[in-house]
């Protein structure tokens, strides 16, 4: 059975800005043995699970209802859907980036040979 309450457990939490240590702090245990509990390794008594509701100000059904769980995730998924947009925005401007730094460079070059070509013309008319 999925354990969706630990999922909205971690959400609110972090949604909160409450560190595993100072959730462990209050209700005295190790940061570690918090950080099973979110996991699911170490299993919650009803009475530890009344404790977070208090420490997180959330009502018990907050934390046991099925849909907050994914609430969180579509979360996830819609900042990946933007980091996403924004990558692709970025390495389009990268591309036009290069493609210009390509046509300075060739620009430079023809400078550089003209003025090479130049000074070439200058040194021949002295040597004559």
């Amino acid at each position: 059975m999925e354990k969706h309450f630990l999922l909205n457990i971690k959400r609110i939490r972090t949604e909160k800005g409450i560190s595993q240590q100072e959730m462990a702090d209050k209700l005295g245990f190790a940061q570690n043995n918090y950080s099973k509990i979110e996991r699911g390794i170490v299993e919650l008594t009803v009475n530890r699970l009344y404790e977070i509701a208090e420490i997180l100000n959330v009502s018990i059904f907050e934390i046991l209802i099925e849909e907050k769980a994914f609430k969180g995730q579509s979360n996830l998924d819609t900042e990946t859907q933007q980091l996403k947009e924004k990558y692709n925005y970025l390495e389009s401007k990268l591309e036009n980036f290069t493609l210009i730094m390509d046509e300075l460079k060739e620009r430079l070059n023809t400078f550089k040979k003209v003025d090479s070509d130049k000074k070439g013309t200058t040194d021949s008319q002295i040597n004559q």
